[in-house]
């Protein structure tokens, strides 16, 4: 008998590694990508993780989703740990996770699937004085149906309709704005100017690119060779990246983590359908909601909500994990009812159009159009995203 426990011990095991994470820092914002898509981003000041424990309680395999760790981090100091699991046998599994009305939560199981190659081990950072946080993160999650997050912190989830505000440009002094949410960038953003937007009854919304290199960041020495793809057409300075790389990971880690610090409510991570680009990066839709689900479970246990920035194609594979969606330009496209899901589901589509005329000389049939989207929180806006809004009232 003690051999066949030790070979069940040895077959259901997974290797935690300790891992230091890596520091971070600034950028600043441009103008759209030849999809007609923006990004943007800004400044901020260096921040970093130290070494953590970890201890694994479980493991399941829901049907469809891929491999699922569940496991519980208990951190003095910020700290990250990678796990990787080990497929253990098939068989039935009870999931009986008592969890607040704010998690979605991973649940069903089948038959062990196999572990695509491309996709890394999940690292997860927490902070905080002796401080414990439960996470269950997604290994692999399979867009056909559905990504599932799970946490055991509460966060913010806005109601479709809520109106907003969005500014990349430099720090927001005017907080007069009736508005319930402000996207502004993570980066040029200090805490002190985050505490005056809350204090003043706003939600904040903290923005950062999540799948671009942007090299006159004060962090890109921290990006390895290999985590980067082609050069983005037309924007000098900036490389695709694969968001499947580890080490990308921890530095978005990190990110998010000091949106925590500063008392951000929410995440707006940019760029994450690398795949549907000429990235030079051999990544899938897969893979991309593998990500967003990783991304949101960091956001969601550090009691975060997070949004999904375009990407119509990942809607309905991501609707499950996404507070909020924020797009750009849906009526230029011709792609609003790709985003009608979010409404449907009670959450908001922070949707922003960049028509030719603004800030003055916007034509009424121009402006009856953009701001026409029936359910959605629509501005106009200049491309600089600067303080400038019309808020299509």
């Amino acid at each position: 008998m003690p051999s066949i426990f030790n070979t069940l011990f040895a077959f259901s095991a997974v290797l935690i590694h300790s891992s230091s994470g890596a520091a971070i820092y600034e950028r600043d914002w441009r103008g759209a990508d030849s999809t007609g898509h923006h990004h943007h981003s800004h400044g901020y000041k260096p921040t970093s993780t130290s070494n953590g424990s970890a201890v694994v309680t479980s493991i399941s395999y829901p049907s469809g989703k891929g491999v699922i760790g569940t496991f519980t981090n208990s951190f003095v100091e910020s700290g990250s740990s990678t796990v990787s699991p080990i497929p253990t046998p098939t068989g039935d599994d009870d999931d009986d996770d008592d969890d607040d009305d704010d998690d979605d939560t991973a649940t069903s199981s089948s038959n062990v699937p196999t572990a695509l190659s491309s996709s890394p081990p999940v690292t997860i950072t927490s902070s905080g004085a002796s401080k414990t946080t439960s996470t269950s993160s997604n290994v692999l999650a399979a867009a056909a149906s559905g990504a599932s997050s799970t946490s055991s912190s509460s966060y913010w989830k806005p109601a479709a309709g809520t109106k907003w505000q969005i500014q990349l440009i430099g720090a927001v002094i005017d907080v007069s704005y009736a508005a319930e949410v402000y996207d502004i960038d993570l980066f040029d953003n200090d805490a002190t100017t985050i505490a005056n937007l809350k204090s003043n009854n706003k939600k904040v919304i903290c923005y950062f690119s999540a799948g671009s290199y942007e090299e006159w960041r004060s962090d890109a020495a921290s990006f390895q060779a290999s985590d980067k793809g082609l050069a983005m057409d037309g924007w000098p300075g900036e490389w695709w990246l694969n968001t499947n790389s580890a080490n990308v990971r921890t530095i978005m880690t990190a990110r998010i983590e000091q949106a925590q610090t500063k008392g951000c409510d929410g995440v707006d991570p940019d760029n994450v359908d690398v795949y549907d680009n000429d990235s030079g990066v051999s990544l899938t839709a897969d893979d991309a909601v593998n990500y967003l689900t990783f991304l949101a479970d960091a956001a969601h246990s550090r009691g975060m909500s997070i949004g999904l920035k375009n990407a119509k194609d990942l809607v309905e594979a991501t609707l499950p994990i996404m507070e909020w969606q924020v797009n750009e330009q849906c009526v230029e496209q011709n792609e609003c009812d790709g985003f009608q899901p979010f409404i449907t589901a009670g959450k908001p589509v922070f949707h922003i159009e960049y028509p030719d005329g603004v800030p003055n000389n916007i034509t009424a049939d121009a402006r009856s159009k953009d701001c026409g989207v029936a359910g959605f929180s629509s501005l106009l806006k200049n491309s600089d995203l600067d303080a400038w809004v019309d808020p299509c009232e």
